[in-house]
Order: C-alpha cells, then structure tokens, then sequence
C-alpha cells in the first residue's frame, strides 16, 4: 500500500459536516473539490477560503506544523503571499485530525500549468527574493522543530532513492552517489518550507509566481532544500538572476540542492505514475532534464 494512501474516508457531505460544526458562522457551506495531494484533501469554501483536510496520519501531524510555523511566519512581510490560517480545528471524537482554512491564495498552482522556459525565467528573481527573506527569518521561537524525517541527510536519503530509481539511467544513479559525498551543511540551520516544488507554487494568469502554499514540511534546517526550486523550477539560463536576488550560495549547497531536486523528483514521479497525473509527470521530465544538464557544477 502506498505511503500517501488514505486512513480516513472523507466525502463532501463529510467535509461539509466538518467545516459547518466547527465553523457555524461559515454555514451554509458551499464546497468545491480543488484536489487531493500526498497528504490532504482540498476544497475551495463559499469561493473565498481553503481548508486543508487531512486524509491520513501524517498530514495530520503535519498540518498542526503548518498552523504553529505560519502563526510565526506571517509576521513578516514577504515579496510572495503566503497562506494565513484563519480557521483552525483541532482534533476531536468526530475527526481525528487537525483541519485548517486560509484565505485564498488566488491562481493557479504551476504544476498545472504550460510552461515555456521564458515565462519560467521571469520568476527567477521573485523566488530568489522570497527565499531569501524567508532563510533569514529569525529561528529561536517554539515554533522552529528540526528537520526530524533526515530530509537533507544525503548519504541516509541515497540508498532510500536508489531503489526506487530503478528506472532511471546509470548517469543518473552515478551522480546521485557522486551528491550524495557532498559535504552537510554546518552552518545556522534556517527556516525553510521543506517541500518547495511546482504544486506549491501559485501563479496568475500572466504566469507570473504569486504565491506559496503548503507548508506542512516546514522546519529550520539546511536552506539547499528550498534552493532546489531553481533546478526544479527554473531554466538554467535564469540561475544567475535567481541567485544574485537570494544572494552567496557555497558550491556544496548548490549541490546539495541538486541532489533534492533529483530524490524528491522520484518521489513525484512515483506519486504522479499511480495517480495518472499527467501534469505533474510534465514537470518531473523538466526537473529530470535539468538536473541531469550538470550546469552549474
């Protein structure tokens, strides 16, 4: 069974039950279904607020990080919207997991999107901002765990996604171990979102970027996890611009911001092969290209 199967059964008339006993001033509740993701179901209430409903044990665990992380972050301004949850439910009898509404980030996520590599490019320097902002936020509140899954723990993630790479060519594999050596970061662990990729990402209809949902990942840990949006997300002729908006990234970071890129595409591969999502495998062959281009070595 796969890892982001779900424990719980939900249904509109559920959801709707939910959202109404918990948040009687938002009653009658009008839902649309937005998709469902590794850990959530998502719906899109009375036409101006998303709730975030968990369908298994994880998502629960990570939506309380998700409320206690951006009760912090939402503090400080940044260059990108980023989700305010407004309604928070804890668990109870009726349902066993934390849920949450946001104010709606308008647009489209990217991964659902047709991307050129122009369109693309016009990003690079709002993203560097952004992340640059956010690695700089200041970390010592109770809100800021550690990166408690080993999510930047190279040499442990390897032989995790060289099993599941049995697909992928020797080339790949051989520069998976070859990031793999890379040295860890040993410097001010940062807050990073953690699962930073295109379904995460909110764009307008002029494609440009707008805003970043999700944020269940997030921890304070090794900023290359976020930095992998530039090999997943951006051609390699717009690294420059995204880099002189972040600002210095060391050769070992930029590597390991390879290495994430190319493990967590697998992982996305694997979810978008059983789910038939043809969108998101798109963007996985971009990720591949890219991180198999070696630019920027």
């Amino acid at each position: 069974m796969a890892v982001w199967t779900p424990d719980v059964e939900l249904s509109e008339q559920i959801v709707q039950s939910l959202i109404e006993s918990n948040f009687p001033n938002l009653a009658p509740v009008r839902l649309k279904f937005l998709g469902a993701g590794f850990d959530n179901q998502a719906y899109l209430v009375n036409d101006d607020v998303v709730f975030r409903i968990p369908h298994r044990k994880m998502g629960g665990e990570l939506m309380a990080i998700e409320c206690a992380a951006l009760a912090h972050l939402n503090q400080s301004a940044f260059p990108l919207q980023i989700p305010n949850p407004a309604y928070v439910a804890e668990p109870s009898d009726v349902f066993p997991y934390p849920i949450a509404g946001y104010p709606i980030v308008p647009g489209t996520t990217a991964d659902r999107m047709l991307w050129t590599d122009d369109a693309r490019s016009q990003n690079a320097a709002t993203l560097g901002a952004f992340l640059s902002k956010l690695h700089r936020i200041p970390t010592d509140v109770e809100s800021a765990i550690g990166d408690t899954i080993r999510r930047a723990d190279l040499k442990y993630r390897l032989p995790i996604i060289l099993k599941k790479s049995t697909q992928d060519s020797s080339e790949f594999r051989d520069l998976l171990t070859e990031l793999a050596e890379t040295e860890p970061w040993n410097q001010r662990n940062v807050w990073v979102h953690g699962d930073l990729y295109s379904r995460h990402l909110v764009a307008n209809s002029s494609g440009l970027i707008t805003g970043v949902i999700d944020w269940g990942d997030t921890h304070v840990g090794d900023p290359a996890l976020d930095l992998a949006i530039a090999w997943m997300f951006l051609p390699p002729d717009s690294w420059p611009a995204f880099k002189t908006s972040y600002g210095p990234i060391d050769h070992p970071t930029w590597r390991r911001a390879q290495f994430r890129a190319m493990t967590h595409c697998v992982y996305l591969r694997e979810y978008a092969q059983e789910t038939k999502d043809e969108a998101l495998l798109r963007e996985c062959a971009f990720v591949m290209k890219n991180v198999m281009s070696r630019a920027g070595d």
